[in-house]
């Protein structure tokens, strides 16, 4: 799934009203921005990002005025079935074990690392007429729904369960 990182500065021209948020299980560390109206998931808000950036799914919500940039690297490779994995084109990647960070190359760790630090770096000073993912959360007074969803048998944490 191709993942885009943008800052943290969304132009709300319309619909403000229909903004509301959740997660997909308990514990979850995302938050989700949704459109109320259609459940359109519009972007995710993650601690790690630091208020910096949202996370955005261009294969929910198209990005219209932008060319994608191409792919840079890959998280979470574990978590992907090894044959569907083994198809794409060859990437930097990562996947978290025994609470580190491992990847195949250490160049495929750095790449990676890189390209998180990015997601993190500060955003632009002129944040004029924009709203932060926090501002949006907050006008709609703070209200987070859980909806209890299954994790996937290939998820790190069903996975490390099982190992136990």
């Amino acid at each position: 799934m191709y993942l885009v990182y943008f800052d943290n500065l969304l132009d709300v021209r319309r619909g403000k009203e229909q903004i509301a948020f959740n997660r997909l299980r308990d514990g979850a560390l995302s938050t989700n921005m949704i459109a109320a109206c259609c459940k359109t998931l519009l972007c995710v808000e993650h601690p790690r990002y630091e208020g910096q950036s949202v996370l955005l799914f261009p294969d929910f919500c198209p990005i219209s005025g932008l060319e994608p940039l191409p792919a840079a690297s890959r998280v979470h490779i574990r978590d992907w079935p090894a044959e569907a994995y083994a198809k794409l084109p060859s990437l930097p990647g990562t996947w978290r074990e025994d609470g580190r960070l491992h990847a195949e190359t250490e160049e495929d760790k750095v790449a990676v690392a890189r390209n998180t630090e990015a997601v993190r770096a500060k955003m632009s000073q002129d944040a004029s007429g924009f709203l932060t993912f926090q501002q949006l959360l907050r006008a709609a007074g703070g209200q987070v729904d859980t909806l209890h969803l299954p994790e996937g048998a290939q998820s790190r944490s069903i996975k490390a369960s099982l190992a136990e």
